[in-house]
């Protein structure tokens, strides 16, 4: 039976062909594959909407074919658009809250049950706490009695914090796809897009690599495979960053956000971070400079909830 790899957009990167005991599992864990339950498949971990980790799947071909294993490799490798990225990612974290959902009110039942199991076992107990009788025939039921009321206390303790953390996981879930989309979050995610497109540029140019030290070496620009993998990479991240910024344009829209620079905050100005205003002691390209009881504090410019002339109350102002 042969072994087949194959890599899209939705789905990521697959394996799948293995049997038990044909000693693929021992060559696939060792290269980073996970064994995917609900998919019976063995899959790459973060490889939906990424491109092919091309590194680990030569690895992967070259062991499996060294241990007699046929192998075939279907690669694909376009990329979805952001928007359909975010509305399939929006549609699993429903589907996943859902399941949570009712993964925590089955632990809530059982945690119920273990609860009623506890109350009867003590109930069961001698009453008004009535010691052991050494050597009296009572003495076993006694103690088994004893056991078992321990025993469904421990139960019933594991069981509530099991739906405790059930419910975390789901109410955690259910806020997955706003926690993604919240400003701050979304203005860290374009700084962090727009980073990799100026590295994949330099790779594409060419750069001086440890500039200024001994080390200083010319890294010639990309060609060949390479070059076209960071073109192709540097087309999908103008589009991702694209997307992001018109969902910022909303947030600033709806008033959710500030549009907030140094050609809009000066020295002396105040700045609401977090629960605190902060005086502005210099307005930088990308943050912003305050006074943070008597020592300087930086901050990125999507950081600030609030901005005035005037000097706040005393009891809202963080200084000196």
């Amino acid at each position: 039976m042969s072994i087949t790899i194959t890599h899209t957009p939705s789905a990521g990167t697959l394996l799948e062909g293995t049997a038990r005991g044909d000693g693929a599992n021992e060559i696939l864990k060792a290269r980073g594959w996970k064994w995917g339950r609900g998919l019976e498949k063995w899959y790459v971990p973060q490889s939906r909407d990424n491109t092919p980790k091309l590194q680990i799947i030569k690895e992967t071909t070259k062991a499996l074919t060294a241990a007699h294993h046929a192998v075939h490799v279907h690669l694909d490798h376009s990329v979805r658009n952001t928007a359909e990225v975010e509305a399939d990612l929006a549609e699993r974290a429903a589907q996943r809250a859902q399941h949570l959902q009712g993964v925590a009110e089955r632990k809530a039942h059982e945690a119920n049950e273990a609860e009623q199991a506890f109350f009867a076992a003590h109930h069961r107990l001698p009453a008004a706490g009535e010691p052991v009788k050494a050597g009296h025939h009572s003495e076993t039921r006694h103690l088994q009695a004893i056991d078992n009321a321990n025993t469904a206390w421990k139960n019933s303790v594991e069981a509530d914090q099991a739906a405790l953390q059930a419910f975390e996981k789901a109410e955690a879930a259910h806020h997955a796809t706003g926690a993604r989309n919240n400003p701050q979050t979304v203005s860290n995610r374009i700084e962090k897009l727009t980073a990799q497109m100026r590295q994949l540029k330099r790779s594409i140019d060419g750069y001086t690599a440890n500039r200024a030290t001994p080390y200083e070496r010319e890294v010639p620009p990309a060609s060949g495979e390479a070059k076209t993998r960071a073109q192709e990479e540097m087309a999908a991240l103008a589009e991702q960053i694209q997307y992001w910024q018109s969902v910022q344009r909303e947030h600033l829209k709806a008033g959710r956000i500030g549009n907030y620079s140094k050609d809009t905050i000066s020295p002396g100005d105040y700045v609401l971070i977090g629960p605190h205003w902060h005086q502005v002691l210099r307005a930088n390209a990308k943050t912003v400079s305050v006074d943070n009881t008597g020592r300087t504090g930086k901050a990125p410019y999507s950081s600030i909830k609030g901005h005035q002339k005037a000097e706040p109350p005393a009891d809202q102002l963080l200084s000196s």
